[in-house]
């Protein structure tokens, strides 16, 4: 349990983490890691991958079009952007306390 967090953040949390973890499975090259904190008032989930030309748009999959609404789920609930490095690019998540 992440201190601090109550149950609904929680609910959202692994959805979130379920969906970005999931992209950068499907859509980005290894390694990849996960990393989940609470900083200051927000709920903070961080994936790295070793992709950072890889670009993300909610409601867009290169997998068909029964695909591409787990960012905009993610968009739903939370504030997101993507950080990118020379060889790596980390989507981050930030779920406001409620």
């Amino acid at each position: 349990m992440l201190r601090g967090a109550g149950p609904e953040m929680l609910v959202d949390a692994e959805l979130v983490c379920t969906e970005l973890v999931t992209n950068a499975v499907e859509h980005a090259a290894g390694p990849r890691s996960v990393r989940v904190a609470m900083a200051d008032e927000d709920l903070r989930i961080e994936v790295d991958d070793a992709s950072p030309e890889k670009p993300l748009t909610p409601g867009v999959s290169r997998l068909g079009g029964m695909r591409g609404r787990g960012l905009v789920i993610v968009d739903a609930v939370t504030r997101w952007g993507i950080d990118r490095g020379r060889s790596t690019k980390t989507v981050w998540a930030a779920i406001p306390r409620t």
